[in-house]
């Protein structure tokens, strides 16, 4: 029997499989048998890995997964409206006049275009382009060695806070990963909520932490993600209650003092670090939607390549890019042109304000 922490890793990574096969036999790359096979690999692995004290967990994914069966035969109907929150994202961060070098219409029109013909059933599933490697270096370079105790203790006290406006806080289950690897997810699975956690004893991985915590005790219902899936895909299967997760890390760094055994460091210093972090993600996120809007609308990698380093230098210095490495870009799964509006959302209502 796998932990749980490694049972949920192993889980996702075969409904990433499964996904992209649904993707796939909606191209005709591949049969709907190949399909079958890959669904029954999943439940077997579902049915085998998981105990019998957990039973209620294994029917809700069981049907999670019936779910995304069926989503397929519905249209992505609402993808226009893609449009206009990337508009309005571009002003309200004030870099419109630089986005307008990637013909951001062009390449939305270009999407619609693909999605009527091609992808109207598969496009939530598809690859895309993200930055890579020296910005995952920059962020272990920046980030500031606390301790503030075990996951339960940091729960509790950051339940705690008076800050803290939840009608009614969910059972948390909490699952520590193997040597502490870096690895945090949250799933909710109606009514418990599982967060698997890796290590705690730096700034930016306890306030993941405590973003984890905060998608477990956000409503369900402000999902940004509303607007653009079907009512049977966005019921279960896709959530992003980005902003009461943000929030959950304002208040840890809002209130570092009640969080920090060593009380002799700098709380202005942390707060500074983690506030700069938390801004080099937004650009990344806002650079990342870029680079699959682009990858999509059928730009070679090394075009991306070129107009993301242009933008990435305007938009931050500390950018340190090589122009001629194409090492910055790798193909990763669901990461479509959507997968990012959360998190910009949720930063322009929580740290940018």
């Amino acid at each position: 029997m796998e932990t749980k922490v490694n049972y949920i890793h192993s889980y996702y990574e075969l409904m990433d499989k499964f996904l992209i096969a649904q993707f796939k036999n909606a191209l005709g790359e591949i049969s709907q048998d190949d399909v079958n096979h890959i669904y029954h690999e999943v439940i077997g692995y579902l049915e085998k890995n998981i105990s019998d004290s957990d039973a209620d967990f294994v029917v809700t994914q069981k049907d999670k997964i019936n779910e995304i069966k069926g989503i397929f035969d519905s249209s992505f109907h609402e993808l226009a409206l893609l449009k206009t929150q990337f508009n309005a994202t571009c002003s309200s961060i004030n870099i419109k006049n630089q986005l307008e070098n990637f013909r951001c219409n062009k390449v939305f029109d270009n999407i619609l275009l693909v999605l009527r013909k091609r992808y109207e059933a598969a496009l939530p599933f598809v690859s895309g382009v993200l930055p890579i490697s020296q910005y995952r270096t920059w962020f272990a370079e920046n980030d500031c060695k606390i301790s503030c105790g075990g996951a339960d203790k940091l729960m509790n006290v950051l339940l705690a806070q008076q800050e803290i406006n939840v009608k009614k806080i969910p059972e948390i289950k909490l699952f520590p990963s193997k040597n502490n690897k870096y690895f945090m997810i949250q799933m909710h699975c109606k009514p418990t909520c599982y967060v698997a956690y890796g290590g705690l004893d730096s700034l930016f991985k306890v306030s993941t932490f405590c973003h984890e915590i905060g998608h477990c005790c956000g409503d369900e219902d402000v999902a940004l993600f509303d607007k653009f899936y079907s009512g049977q895909m966005k019921k279960e299967l896709i959530v992003s209650n980005e902003i009461p997760a943000y929030r959950f890390e304002k208040i840890f760094s809002d209130n570092l003092k009640n969080f920090l055994i060593n009380t002799q460091i700098d709380e202005g210093m942390l707060q500074s670090c983690l506030l700069d972090w938390k801004k080099m993600k937004f650009y990344l996120d806002v650079l990342s939607s870029y680079c699959c809007l682009l990858y999509f609308s059928g730009k070679k990698l090394a075009e991306i390549q070129f107009g993301f380093n242009q933008l990435a230098l305007k938009m931050e210095p500390e950018f340190k890019i090589s122009e001629n490495s194409l090492q910055w870009f790798e193909y990763t799964n669901l990461a479509f042109p959507l997968s990012k509006l959360g998190y910009i959302d949720a930063y322009l209502e929580v740290f940018a304000k």
